[in-house]
């Protein structure tokens, strides 16, 4: 299975255009003499719930003539309910209906609610999503072997745009699993992990350039069904050269704090 961290941040992208966070599916854990193994464990018409929530600062370096209040934009926070279901199961294959939305920003409504169906196998591999863009996303698979407590594991991954998007991403995810630990009275897996990217646009468009990400976060798994308790992850990310040369356009910096949690 893809690092559930990165698949949390980079499906979003393609969700709404409020950030999202889909949930990873229902797994099962056993016990092994190498470790502790994790599988999807899927039954038709599971249901859960989730609440996403983000806030974001973003600065600018002063430039000549600009406005202070640009030097320092306002904070900005998102909010979105995540409701999802598995809706089939064919031997190792579930197929899970995601719908986000719709969003509020500093508390006022922001777009509408969106629908998106995934195919996964019971490791967590994608193999086929209604939304164009996650079929181009390659992730290390951590979950295909036991994993042991105390272990730290790296896991690159990439992602490319849809077909004709300028995007692009790669990257990598170190992730330890941290053992077991007590979340409002439920057993849960602890994972703490430390991420590291970049992005760009292709040359020519709007927005061309590219950006650099660092942040760490938490996870933090039911042991019971294998469904998120609680995520949360802070992330720092630098543009620069946005628009071009030019452009002329100063690099930006963005702090965003991400949390979701069940209902």
């Amino acid at each position: 299975m893809q690092s559930r961290f990165t698949q949390f941040v980079c499906i979003a992208a393609l969700v709404t255009p409020a950030l999202t966070i889909p949930a990873a599916a229902q797994a099962q854990m056993t016990q092994t003499a190498n470790g502790y193994l994790f599988r999807l464990q899927s039954t038709a018409g599971k249901k859960l719930d989730f609440l996403m929530q983000t806030s974001h600062h973003m600065a600018m370096p002063n430039m000549p003539g600009m406005p202070a209040n640009m030097r320092n934009m306002s904070n900005m926070s998102l909010s979105s309910p995540i409701h999802e279901v598995i809706t089939a199961v064919h031997g190792d294959v579930l197929t899970l209906s995601m719908t986000s939305g719709p969003a509020q920003m500093n508390g006022r409504p922001m777009g509408k609610a969106r629908t998106i169906v995934m195919k996964m196998k019971n490791d967590g591999e994608i193999i086929g999503s209604s939304a164009s863009g996650m079929q181009n996303m390659s992730f290390g698979d951590l979950f295909a072997h036991p994993i042991q407590i105390g272990h730290t594991y790296v896991i690159p991954f990439s992602i490319k745009g849809a077909p004709g998007s300028p995007f692009s991403m790669t990257g990598s995810d170190k992730i330890k699993f941290v053992g077991f630990k007590q979340y409002n009275g439920i057993r849960t897996a602890q994972f703490d992990v430390i991420f590291s990217g970049s992005s760009s646009f292709s040359a020519g468009h709007p927005g061309s350039g590219t950006a650099h990400m660092q942040g760490t976060g938490v996870q933090l798994i039911s042991v019971a069904d294998g469904w998120p308790e609680r995520f949360k992850m802070t992330t720092t990310q630098t543009m620069g050269n946005m628009g071009g040369k030019a452009r002329g356009m100063p690099s930006m910096k963005t702090t965003m704090i991400i949390t979701m949690t069940r209902k």
